[in-house]
C-alpha cells in the first residue's frame, strides 16, 4: 500500500496523458465492398432453381413471397438455410430448425 506520504509527492506526467478526444473529428466509416453477382449453382439446370432476392424488413426478416409461392411452401413449412459458395441456399428440409414466417 501507498503511504500518504508518497503519494502527495505524485503527480500526472503530461506526456504519457493522452489528448482529448472531444475535440477530434470522429472517424470516417469504411466503404462497403460490392456484393458478387449472385450465380446459381452450375451443378443444377435451370428448371431446377428458382432465384429471389430480398432484403430484410425492419425486424429482421427475408421474405420473398413471389418465390415461397412458386415453391408451394406454406406458413409454417420447415426449412434448411445452407452456404453454397457465397450465396445463402434456402431449401425444403423435414427437420429444419426453421419454419417460413407468415405474413
Amino acid at each position: 500500500m501507498t503511504s500518504p506520504h508518497r503519494r502527495d509527492r505524485e503527480q500526472l506526467i503530461g506526456v504519457l496523458v493522452p489528448a482529448s478526444l472531444s475535440d477530434r473529428p470522429g472517424p470516417c466509416p469504411a466503404p462497403m465492398p460490392a456484393l458478387p453477382v449472385p450465380r446459381p449453382p452450375s451443378d443444377l439446370s435451370e428448371d431446377e432453381v428458382l432465384i429471389g432476392v430480398a432484403g430484410p424488413d425492419r425486424s429482421g426478416r427475408v421474405t420473398e413471397r413471389a418465390l415461397l409461392r412458386a415453391l408451394g411452401w406454406s406458413l409454417g413449412h420447415r426449412i434448411g438455410i445452407h452456404a453454397h459458395g457465397e450465396m445463402l441456399v434456402i431449401g425444403s428440409a423435414v427437420a429444419g430448425s426453421m419454419r417460413r414466417p407468415g405474413a
